[in-house]
């Protein structure tokens, strides 16, 4: 079985899910053992750490808002881990197989002249995963020094049940931008096939760029049905933490540490649902460029009627294959997923004020309340 080869583009990306366990797969057939034993460690591992959490018992503390919401709070936590969990169990085969059928793709372009520049996208990897990785870095130390230095009773088994998850949802998310990243770039050099086609280049055929077409968009599709658990949790997790920070700033003074912790943690869990978001936009605009383009292929000179009928069915298939890029089937990922959740969130704020009692004194965000909640 064709494995993806070290020098291949979609290798760092490859890996990078495979340590933060969102792939266990060796082949698209068969899973590493070593990969299986890591992950269930993990969860083993993860739910030891709850378990602890939960026995520290329960210590009087002054929470931010109602039971219910912190409950949530540590609900969405559990549920970002374990659509991990279970997208590696079932799609893990499939995404590998899908990285693999991108490596036959560009090879098949690189035949027909269009080639990709794998240094370049190296290259791109690399900036963006550093650049990530010193972001979470600064979020994560900043929080920990809050965590032993300016907040009592906190404990590292707390910060660790709140990190865990966080931090492979954070890596997550940037597996999900940069293979966005690379359909988009595929889109592009498709563009540029529609165009050899359209100047009657005898590189290639409709018929091969049609079937190009199709399979490149089959691939976004699957690839976003791979990280749907994950883009589905990480929404419901912003949409929590949006909702309780923005309602601490609003009723309520903070130190100055306070307003660091919250606005770190508020900006990088925005950040992660606006690339997604954006970046999944941006490979669809991408797209549509080659849709936008396809009526020319009827207006091209045709030798006969079996070469007009090339065309026509070209033009349908694009026209009525396009990706869709949605997350169950429920919505797609486009800004106006984003002016959805601004609505939800300013509507459930505006419940929030109205109806938490005014005598609460309140002093912690909502990681910090979930934390201190269960000790």
């Amino acid at each position: 079985m064709q494995r993806i080869e070290s020098h291949s583009s979609a290798a760092p990306i490859l890996t990078l899910s495979r340590i933060f366990c969102s792939n266990s797969s060796k082949t698209p057939t068969r899973t590493s053992v070593p990969l299986l034993i890591y992950n269930l460690t993990l969860f083993v591992a993860y739910s030891a750490i709850l378990t602890l959490r939960f026995l520290e018992g329960y210590a009087s503390s002054q929470f931010t808002v109602n039971n219910v919401v912190i409950y949530l709070h540590l609900i969405c936590y559990i549920a970002v881990f374990l659509s991990n969990v279970i997208s590696n169990w079932v799609y893990s085969k499939k995404y590998h197989s899908n990285l693999i059928r991108l490596e036959i793709f560009d090879h098949n372009l690189d035949s027909l002249g269009v080639v990709l520049n794998r240094k370049k996208t190296r290259r791109l990897f690399n900036v963006w995963f550093w650049a990530a990785l010193v972001l979470f870095l600064y979020v994560a130390a900043v929080d920990c020094v809050i965590d032993l230095f300016f907040t009592s009773n906190a404990s590292m088994i707390a910060w660790l049940s709140i990190y865990v998850p966080v931090t492979i949802n954070y890596f997550v998310v940037f597996t999900m931008v940069f293979n966005f990243y690379l359909l988009n770039d595929r889109y592009t050099r498709l563009k540029t096939c529609l165009d050899k086609v359209l100047t009657q280049d005898s590189s290639i055929t409709i018929k091969q760029f049609t079937n190009f077409y199709l399979e490149l968009t089959h691939i976004s599709d699957s690839i976003v049905g791979h990280f749907s658990s994950q883009i589905a949790t990480m929404f419901l997790l912003v949409f929590m933490v949006v909702t309780s920070n923005l309602y601490i700033f609003l009723k309520h003074p903070l130190k100055v540490f306070e307003y660091v912790f919250h606005g770190n943690f508020l900006l990088m869990h925005l950040a992660e649902m606006v690339l997604v978001i954006f970046a999944a936009y941006w490979t669809i605009l991408k797209a549509e460029e080659v849709v936008k383009a396809s009526p020319r292929l009827l207006t091209k000179s045709s030798e006969s009627k079996n070469t007009f009928s090339e065309q026509l069915k070209c033009y349908l298939l694009i026209n009525e294959n396009r990706p869709e890029m949605r997350v169950f089937g429920m919505f797609s990922l486009n800004p106006s997923t984003l002016l959805s959740m601004g609505a939800s969130i300013v509507s459930y704020l505006i419940i929030l004020i109205q109806f938490t009692e005014n005598k609460k004194n309140v002093q912690y965000g909502p990681m910090r309340a979930t934390q201190n909640r269960f000790r």
